[in-house]
């Protein structure tokens, strides 16, 4: 299931630990703004949506879809093709459950260097 571009900020502002206000003090706009946004009654101009994706550590093309287009698995190991097909198989909940996975995994990694 792939949610909408509002909830698709919001979902990626959490898993990146920001607030609603941190999020707008950072993009230099109001909170309102962020969440009009999360709530679907307004959206992002193109410049922000660059901004956002920039921030949330996404590209545009994920933001505003919730797919990667780009990937070419082609070019991938087999276990990272692998892993790409069995991830985008995922409902988002469970791709962001995921990524904190991953992410902490190498948060693991770099403090034990």
């Amino acid at each position: 299931m792939n949610l909408g571009l509002g909830n698709r900020i919001k979902q990626l502002r959490k898993l990146r630990g920001l607030t609603q206000d941190r999020l707008a003090e950072i993009m230099d706009i109001s909170r309102v703004t962020i969440s009009v946004w999360e709530t679907d009654v307004n959206v992002p101009s193109a410049e922000s949506i660059v901004e956002l994706a920039n921030i949330l550590n996404v590209s545009t093309d994920f933001l505003l879809t919730g797919t990667q287009r780009d990937r070419d698995i082609s070019q991938m190991s087999d276990k990272a093709a692998i892993f790409c097909e069995l991830f985008d198989a995922l409902p988002e909940a469970s791709q962001i459950e995921v990524v904190k996975f991953l992410e902490y995994q190498e948060y693991l990694l770099k403090s034990s260097n």
